[in-house]
């Protein structure tokens, strides 16, 4: 898998590596699996809820997406992910008070245009169709890759 796909994007640095790295295993047409009882540390690296884990984690999201998602996944579901941002924004800046990291967008606009290259990439090497995507809706993607 990994000679397909990669190993994992050193420009996400901290957290969602995983989720880019199984987003462009099933991309390339690897099954991936979910084990109920496996046991992960988490934030274990920066701390739960340090500056760095909010800055990274938002910012690696949003590098998920923008590199990963099919434009027809993402018409798909931008009011979901408006309302997870929204949730997001909540539980963080409003719970927590970590607006200033949260909201910092200086690292995620200087990457940008390398997600974007990144993206261009993907869609070309993509193995599958949108139907084949977890959590897309089959009924709504017939015919439509």
């Amino acid at each position: 898998m990994i000679n397909d796909t990669g190993f994992l994007d050193s420009d996400f640095f901290l957290y969602d590596e995983d989720v880019d790295l199984s987003f462009r295993a099933q991309r390339a047409d690897w099954k991936c699996m979910y084990v109920s009882d496996a046991v992960v540390k988490d934030n274990a690296t920066a701390g739960r809820l340090s500056d760095t884990h909010v800055y990274d984690h938002a910012r690696n999201l949003e590098f998920v997406w923008i590199k990963n998602m099919p434009t027809g996944l993402i018409l798909r579901f931008a009011h979901p992910q408006d309302y997870s941002g929204m949730g997001s924004f909540c539980y963080l800046c409003l719970c927590h008070l970590k607006s200033e990291p949260f909201l910092e967008q200086k690292g995620m606009l200087r990457m940008l245009p390398v997600m974007l290259k990144k993206r261009k990439q993907m869609q070309e090497q993509r193995q599958v169709s949108n139907k084949y995507m977890p959590g897309a809706d089959v009924s709504i993607f017939a015919g439509n890759d």
